[in-house]
């Protein structure tokens, strides 16, 4: 899993150009609490496909809860509340906990600031951007340095002023694709930025 935590300059192949993203700036930047529904589809090794739905929430100081159902049950949450990212899956009672500087995390911390602060991209990509339309901005971002990731895919609905998708293309025709819905720009209650283990779950904190 790589993808959620960044900051860093933006970095585009026309750098000598004021571009549309920074443009679109400040209205993509989550200013208050966020709400947004999506649909995960993952190309395995065994090359199927494997779909799942859920809900996201998402604080403007980088909290957030990932909820992800299959068949209308939750089969696994993330938390975030600022110092750690806990992995909760209800089926199994157990929760795994890492603290924010833990790889197991990028992948989660990757996604999350997209969405977040799309206009802020990872120092550690290039990026290329290509309008698709009036109101569609598309996005590829590219490793510097060797990676198992080929290239991110990010398209933005600037009518919106919402990420609508997030394609993390892997060498070896693998992909994890997300497709964003109904944004909601609401205040979130500060109790689903935390976790709380149900009784019965085992905890562990995992480096």
């Amino acid at each position: 899993m790589k993808f959620f935590l960044l900051s860093g300059s933006l970095l585009f192949a026309t750098a000598a150009k004021t571009t549309m993203l920074q443009e679109a700036g400040e209205k993509l930047r989550v200013k208050k609490g966020l709400r947004v529904d999506f649909e995960q589809r993952v190309l395995t090794i065994r090359k199927k496909i494997r779909l799942t739905t859920g809900e996201g929430f998402f604080h403007p100081d980088g909290r957030f809860r990932w909820i992800i159902t299959h068949r209308d049950r939750v089969v696994r949450t993330y938390v975030y509340d600022s110092k750690t990212i806990t992995e909760y899956l209800p089926a199994e009672k157990t929760a795994n906990v890492w603290s924010v500087a833990s790889a197991r995390t990028d992948a989660i911390s990757r996604i999350v600031a997209l969405i977040k602060a799309p206009h802020r991209l990872p120092h550690d990509y290039v990026v290329q951007e290509r309008a698709d339309g009036k109101h569609r901005l598309q996005l590829a971002l590219v490793p510097r340095n060797n990676s198992d990731i080929s290239n991110i895919a990010v398209v933005i609905d600037l009518k919106a002023n919402f990420i609508s998708s997030v394609k993390i293309n892997y060498r070896h025709k693998r992909y994890n694709e997300f497709t964003f819905r109904n944004p909601r720009r609401q205040n979130i209650a500060a109790a689903r930025f935390k976790f709380s283990p149900p009784a019965g779950t085992k905890v562990n904190h995992l480096k």
